[in-house]
């Protein structure tokens, strides 16, 4: 009795080599690529990219160099000292912020935020609010809250000051 065995073979390959031994002939190592579709990059340029990264992660924001305003970064403490350019406690009527305008140097126009409830604020001098006024020169120190935007109230190491 004689037995028959089918062996599937793929397309384009021949009866012949689908019953060849596997490994027959010579030993193939597989080549290993990050991407098949990406030729492997050479050290040189994983290096240079990794230092470009690195440089992105760790550079200043926004003209610190050439003298234009540098952005806020959010969440981060800050310290700005600049001429009041519009003083508004209008919003303080309804439990708003108020809101003193001044421009600085090194971060440009900057909207400071100054809760009407002063007595739950954090900060110190904020009865500075009750005589500021256009011309004047302060120094906020805060936290950023926003593009442009300072809250001064949030830690017991904020305050207003004026700068003369």
């Amino acid at each position: 009795m004689t037995s028959a065995v089918a062996i599937a073979h793929l397309p384009g390959q021949s009866a012949e080599s689908a019953t060849a031994a596997p490994n027959a002939g010579q030993e193939r190592r597989p080549t290993r690529r990050a991407h098949p579709k990406l030729p492997a990059m050479p050290i040189v340029l994983n290096a240079l990219l990794l230092a470009s990264l690195v440089g992105c992660a760790t550079g200043t924001s926004g003209g610190a160099t050439d003298g234009s305003p540098r952005a806020l970064v959010i969440d981060q403490p800050v310290a700005i000292e600049g001429v009041v350019t519009r003083v508004d406690t209008s919003p303080m009527a309804y439990d708003g912020n108020a809101l003193v305008v001044l421009t600085s140097q090194a971060h440009g126009t900057v909207t400071v935020h100054l809760p009407a409830r002063r007595n739950l604020c954090k900060a110190q001098g904020m009865d500075l609010l009750d005589t500021l006024q256009a011309g004047d020169r302060l120094r906020v120190d805060g936290t950023a809250t926003g593009p442009g935007e300072v809250s001064v109230c949030l830690e017991a190491s904020h305050r207003l000051q004026r700068a003369d």
